[in-house]
C-alpha cells in the first residue's frame, strides 16, 4: 500500500450540493471565489461588516438547474431566521 505522502496532490474546490425536489437527483455547482484583495477594493463596506471572516469569499448561484430533469430552483442561503 502506498504512503499518503507518495500520492499526487490535487486541489479541492468549494462547491454547493443540492438534491432535486422533483426527481431526487443529487446535483452540485462550483462556488465562485472572490479573493479578499478584490473584495477590499470593490466591496469595502461588506468587508468591514465581516471583519472577523478569514480567507476568501465564496458566492452561491441565484438559481440552480437539475442536471437530470431540468427543474429550476431559486437558491437559498440557509440563513433562515
Amino acid at each position: 500500500m502506498r504512503q499518503i505522502d507518495d500520492l499526487p496532490e490535487i486541489e479541492l474546490h468549494v462547491a454547493f450540493v443540492w438534491d432535486c425536489d422533483r426527481c431526487g437527483s443529487e446535483n452540485w455547482c462550483r462556488s465562485v471565489c472572490m479573493e479578499s484583495a478584490w473584495m477590499e477594493q470593490h466591496e469595502p463596506d461588506m468587508v468591514k461588516e465581516q471583519a472577523d471572516s478569514i480567507g476568501d469569499w465564496h458566492t452561491y448561484p441565484e438559481a440552480v438547474i437539475c442536471g437530470e430533469c431540468g427543474a429550476t430552483y431559486r437558491a437559498g442561503t440557509g440563513d433562515y431566521e
